[in-house]
């Protein structure tokens, strides 16, 4: 992980670069300065930092959506295809008490559901396979649970879980319903709050 520290302008001041101080020299600075190098070193800008509060409660706030952004999981959309293919290839009787191999048209629906969400908004599910020939995508995180079951090619039927937050809730919707599938994975990944 690389951190990034506010510095003043580098621009127009030069490099520094240290020099060998030999001992029979009367003490000076060791230090030469350098305005024109014939090879441009590379240097680190920080003007875009400049404008960062040094201290207090504003590099809290930046440290902690830094944070976050870093920390994030983020949407593996071709692991997610993978796992779509490992359902497709489900045989009859896949669990050996009768269950159903998943709907061809149920996986299409899901594998365009994954690559119609940006990286961003969510982690990577588990799909899940269902008996009657269904699937289910699945994010676990401590007490908290989202999923989604793909009912039909056309609708889903979601629970959103948090015990620790008395969050019990689910209902039937359209799978190009995006504003509710963005809400839903959005409160998934926000942090609990614990009542």
């Amino acid at each position: 992980m690389a951190l990034a520290i506010p510095m003043p302008q580098l621009r127009d001041t030069g490099i520094w670069l240290p020099r060998r101080c030999e001992s029979t020299q009367p003490m000076r600075s060791n230090r030469r300065r350098i305005d024109s190098d014939p090879q441009p070193q590379q240097l680190i800008k920080y003007q875009h930092l400049l404008r960062v509060p040094i201290a207090g409660q504003g590099l809290l706030e930046m440290w902690q959506r830094y944070v976050r952004t870093v920390s994030a999981p983020r949407l593996d959309k071709r692991a997610a295809l993978l796992n779509l293919a490992d359902l497709r290839a489900l045989p009859p009787d896949w669990d050996g008490y009768g269950a159903a191999p998943i709907d061809r048209r149920i996986i299409q629906a899901a594998a365009d559901f994954i690559l119609s969400l940006p990286s961003d908004v969510a982690a990577t599910p588990n799909a899940v396979p269902m008996t009657r020939g269904r699937l289910q995508f699945e994010w676990h995180r401590g007490n908290r649970s989202l999923e989604l079951e793909f009912e039909g090619s056309d609708r889903l039927h979601y629970l959103k879980w948090d015990s620790d937050a008395n969050v019990e809730e689910e209902d039937v919707i359209s799978v190009d319903d995006t504003g509710t599938v963005h809400a839903l994975l959005r409160w998934f990944a926000s942090e609990p709050v614990n009542v």
